[in-house]
């Protein structure tokens, strides 16, 4: 999967942070860890470091459809691409990005798996005709 930024070249620094100290290392994040971050996101008096070490954590997980909208993150990234510091507004316009193109080849290769199962066998025999 593709990421924004090497999420482990901040991690070290990441884990003294107060804002990332309850959300796991790790590369997938439950529903509940990802609307944590959100929240912080969200907060008014997040500065401009915590939320670009919130946004990186998010770039470094694979994302899924149901993990949107269950966490409503999305919203919440897209809202940043109009924050006031360029820095944030681009790794949130990177992220977006990076999300829909995960969403796009994950839609291919549901579509290339349906494609590619084998016919029924009752598909086998000529379809009735409409006309008698």
């Amino acid at each position: 999967m593709a990421s924004v930024v090497d999420y482990r070249a901040e991690q070290e620094q990441a884990e003294a942070d107060d804002a990332l100290a309850d959300v796991p290392s790790t590369l997938y994040l439950g529903a509940d860890d990802v609307r944590k971050l959100r929240e912080r996101l969200e907060d008014s008096t997040s500065d401009r470091e915590t939320l670009l070490r919130v946004l990186r954590r998010l770039s470094a997980m694979p994302c899924t459809r149901s993990l949107l909208v269950s966490t409503n993150i999305g919203v919440t990234v897209g809202h940043l691409r109009k924050h006031v510091d360029w820095e944030v507004q681009s790794l949130a316009q990177r992220l977006v990005d990076v999300w829909k193109r995960q969403l796009s080849e994950h839609r291919q290769q549901e579509k290339a798996a349906g494609c590619s199962g084998s016919r029924p066998a009752s598909s086998s025999r000529p379809a009735s005709s409409s006309r008698r």
